[in-house]
């Protein structure tokens, strides 16, 4: 679909300051398209280092609105009117952007719709910052070679042609960083490379991929990804699907803070909605924490053949299989909850696999543990509301500190507040934060806790659904240092209620941002 907007978190204040820069300085102008310039390139050509080029609404293609290239000069270019007005149509071999001079994260491209284009950005050796762009039936969404590029606020849609998955595709160092980016209904999504990648905030859904790594497939690279939803992806391969949610291959890094919901996997050899490998004999090191695993249709939740894996503060539950050890040096899982699965944990490591303080009840082959393991409870969790997704636990739970031997938390989520005592809050941050919501996922409603660091700070939650665009505002008065909390009922401004599926949330305390994700259930 075209012009679907993604909120504009940042565009209107860089105009300003665009504006307000050419007033204060001789050497920076503000080239207007098609006022100035007929054509995107034409404007570009003109602009010297720190120019903007603004580009009003509407529809660009043919010669000179396509392979725009910025020369190696850190400009600014950006639409009026944002990616919902401003939209490049190319030819299913045309690159749009290309930039391969040395530009770094000060030359900016924000505000772009580009449609069945062969590439849509095309990085190398070039490091710019995409902000709020869209891909749409593009061949390949992005190319980043040795690029170093940001990509903020974007939204890859339509489906990415070919057969090696790969909708954005980052290869070689210094890697890239994604931020708050949304993947809807894509053959591919994210794909690294021999290089390095940060995400944060990210949306996959309705993600396929052909054998490897649906949502995000990794090889060779470091690995740094937190506060992700990945919902309904699924491989899809007549000779196998692996790692339909993340595929990591030789890897080392970390998974910290995600939802993975009613994702599933097709073929003949599917294995693992996150897959942790170690292929022609490379090294595979790698950190999975504060992950809810709920009513997935793999063959298993996680799979590992990593060197050393470590899962801590894991809930997995309601699936087809909890965590395979398939091989490696040292497995070892704390902490976690494996609950109401078919099975619950396989082993073919012996005592390298290690399970500890953790919780395993209700799952169909069994509750019995392999390996090497010690402490653990065999009782029932105590989730608040299993059947309506809320994973989150009952005050008198076993899996909360008071209700075990050792005064650990056990699963992702703590105590959802659906029993008669008060859990005991998280210290208060030297910095304004916003938590994770709970419960999450949920069908409703959701706590939003957030610390003020400061006296007189006006909050504002703004909650934006899966194509960027915003659902509800929730505004808090001034308010004095401190815990605080506000909720969401689940519905939209107009009262309607809102689908489900992944949320970005984002809140702001002066100029201080925070933000995480949240999953709506039906």
């Amino acid at each position: 679909m075209r012009h679907v907007k993604w909120q504009k978190w940042g565009t209107c204040a860089l105009v300003a300051a665009a504006l307000a820069a050419v007033a204060g300085s001789a050497s920076a102008d503000v080239i207007q398209v098609p006022l100035e310039a007929p054509t995107i390139q034409a404007g570009v050509d003109l602009a010297a280092e720190g120019d903007t080029v603004l580009v009003a609404p509407g529809i660009y293609q043919g010669a000179g609105n396509t392979n725009i290239d910025f020369g190696g000069v850190n400009l600014v270019l950006t639409s009026s009117g944002g990616s919902a007005a401003t939209t490049i149509v190319c030819t299913g071999t045309d690159t749009c952007f290309f930039l391969h001079s040395g530009e770094d994260t000060t030359a900016l491209i924000d505000g772009f719709t580009v449609e069945t284009a062969g590439c849509g950005f095309f990085l190398e050796d070039a490091g710019a910052k995409l902000l709020d762009c869209r891909t749409e039936y593009c061949r390949r969404a992005v190319r980043a070679i040795r690029s170093g590029a940001l990509i903020e606020g974007s939204v890859f849609a339509g489906e990415t042609f070919g057969t090696d998955h790969k909708g954005v595709w980052a290869e070689g160092l210094p890697g890239i960083r994604v931020i708050d980016c949304r993947f809807e209904s894509v053959l591919g999504g994210l794909a690294v490379t021999s290089s390095s990648v940060v995400v944060r905030g990210a949306v996959f859904n309705w993600v396929t991929g052909y054998v490897y790594g649906a949502a995000i497939y990794c090889e060779y690279s470091e690995v740094d990804i937190r506060d992700i939803v990945v919902e309904n992806c699924m491989g899809m391969s007549a000779f196998g699907g692996l790692g339909h949610g993340l595929y990591a291959d030789c890897c080392a890094g970390v998974l910290d803070g995600a939802a993975f919901v009613f994702n599933s996997g097709w073929g003949l050899n599917d294995r693992g909605l996150v897959y942790l490998d170690h292929f022609n004999l490379g090294t595979s090191v790698f950190e999975i924490r504060n992950v809810v695993f709920y009513s997935n249709f793999a063959s298993e939740d996680i799979r590992t053949a990593a060197d050393t894996l470590n899962i801590a503060d894991v809930t997995i539950v309601g699936g087809r299989g909890g965590i395979w050890a398939w091989s490696g040096d040292a497995t070892r899982i704390e902490r976690t909850i494996l609950a109401f699965n078919d099975w619950a944990v396989r082993n073919d490591v012996g005592d390298a696999l290690t399970i500890t303080h953790s919780c395993v009840f209700g799952n169909a082959g069994g509750d019995s543990l392999p390996g090497h393991h010690y402490d653990n409870l065999f009782v029932d969790p105590l989730f608040c509301d299993l059947g309506g997704g809320d994973l989150t636990l009952r005050d008198d739970s076993p899996c909360l500190p008071g209700g075990n031997p050792w005064g650990v938390s056990i699963g992702a989520l703590g105590a959802g507040g659906c029993g008669t005592d008060v859990p005991a809050e998280e210290p208060l941050q030297a910095s304004f934060r916003l938590h994770r919501p709970t419960p999450n996922p949920s069908c409703g409603p959701f706590s939003l806790a957030f610390d003020v660091p400061i006296v007189g700070c006006s909050v504002k939650i703004s909650i934006y659904n899966a194509r960027g665009a915003l659902v509800r505002r929730l505004t808090a008065m001034p308010l004095g240092p401190g815990r605080h909390e506000v909720t969401w009922d689940g519905c939209g401004t107009n009262g309607t209620r809102a689908a489900a599926g992944g949320y970005f949330v984002r809140a702001t305390c002066g100029d201080e941002v925070s933000r995480t994700t949240l999953v709506l259930i039906r």
